[in-house]
């Protein structure tokens, strides 16, 4: 037992659609009790990406949004992101700063380090040495990244595959870096409706396969790969129907791609659906196309609810997605996404063993109540950094 409250400012670069935006509401609900304070800082989602905000305050979290502090880099916007979240910092005097997320990682840190904060932490939640940005924005990225780690207590990757690339590209030594993998609150998913809604609404028929594309709507993402993998698909079967459950930047640009193939009748766009029971309910298989990612929040629920996983092996995926085991892994093209697409139609009802080897792996390695204890014994074996004790003037 604590003598007092230990109070963590957990920033956040923007509460958007995702699994990143569920992991810090979470953690902010949690760490509030008798021994710990919390106060969320996020930025501003931009109008296409859609916004989560509503979910701390349904943990009774009201975040403090920092007005200037969003996704693109601005240098009179980010300075004066930085200048609030040093006066915030001032004022609230924090033992811990935990960011997440590019932008709050170096503008939170820097503010962190400024004002004396005497624990500070950075979680990677996606693999962004890769993929994300132009090679010249990349070099500077992995630069100020590797200038913020000396002044890190801990780094923490949420895999095993992302503790390598942070070696790997000399973000920090290896006994800095800290794996604490995600974990889920599953009572959101499950049970799942078993009266099929969403099926209903898009008035499938019962023996209709749903394949579903889960997430942001955005480049990272391979959404076009997905329509052009569902266009191939319908060409051998038409008991499936493909969904893209989600929002984002691309998504005109893929209904036009859709109506251009002429494969409107078999897919739908959902738009973002709050409900996760709903949507695990009506789906079937769920693919994941991306270029990069950290760890995919919807292949996780999908596994925990038994669903067939298909993905791309990038990032944190193959920390846990098993080629034949408890999901596919298939390279990011159409023909080998076609070909593994129909293998688990024809295969559908003998896939039971994956499906269910899925659901045990996740729920025993990815409970929320593993992650809360991991990020507090973290917390809490890790030692004040006294040269933060003062400010820095």
């Amino acid at each position: 037992m604590q003598d007092k409250k230990k109070k963590i400012v957990r920033i956040i670069s923007r509460l958007c659609i995702g699994g990143t935006s569920v992991h810090v509401s979470l953690l902010s609900y949690h760490f509030n009790n008798d021994n710990w304070e919390s106060i969320l800082v996020a930025g501003v989602t931009s109008e296409n990406e859609g916004d989560m905000i509503y979910l701390p305050k349904r943990y009774g979290i009201e975040p403090i949004i920092i007005k200037y502090m969003g996704r693109e880099i601005s240098l009179w916007k980010d300075f004066l992101s930085e200048i609030q979240l040093i006066k915030l910092l001032k004022k609230e005097k924090p033992d811990i700063v935990h960011t997440h997320t590019s932008k709050a990682g170096t503008l939170g840190r820097i503010a962190a380090i400024l004002t004396g904060v005497p624990q500070i932490y950075h979680t990677f939640h996606g693999h962004t040495f890769e993929g994300y940005f132009s090679p010249l924005k990349t070099k500077i990225f992995i630069q100020i990244e590797r200038f913020l780690a000396r002044f890190s207590t801990k780094i923490i990757a949420i895999s095993e595959r992302q503790k390598e690339d942070l070696v790997r590209f000399k973000i920090a030594k290896p006994d800095k870096i800290t794996i604490i993998p995600l974990g889920f609150d599953f009572s959101r998913l499950l049970p799942y409706d078993k009266e099929q809604k969403l099926r209903q609404k898009l008035n499938l028929r019962p023996d209709t396969i749903t394949i579903a594309l889960i997430g942001r709507v955005t480049a990272i993402k391979n959404p076009f790969l997905f329509i052009y993998i569902a266009n191939e698909v319908l060409k051998q079967r038409k008991n499936v129907h493909f969904l893209i459950i989600g929002d984002g930047e691309l998504t005109e640009d893929c209904k036009n791609l859709v109506n251009k193939l002429g494969i409107q009748d078999f897919v739908s766009f959902t738009g973002f659906i709050e409900d996760l029971k709903l949507i695990y309910g009506s789906v079937d298989i769920v693919c994941i196309t991306s270029i990069n990612e950290g760890t995919p929040v919807s292949l996780l629920e999908a596994m925990a609810c038994q669903k067939i996983v298909i993905s791309t092996p990038v990032g944190g995926v193959p920390d846990f997605v098993k080629n034949k085991e408890n999901g596919f892994l298939c390279n990011a093209n159409v023909k080998a996404f076609t070909e593994q697409i129909i293998y688990c139609l024809n295969n559908f009802k003998n896939l039971d063993y994956v499906r269910k080897q899925a659901a045990n792996d996740v729920l025993s390695k990815y409970s929320i109540n593993r992650l809360f204890n991991d990020l507090e014994h973290l917390y809490m074996m890790s030692p004040d950094k006294k040269t933060h004790n003062k400010e820095i003037t």
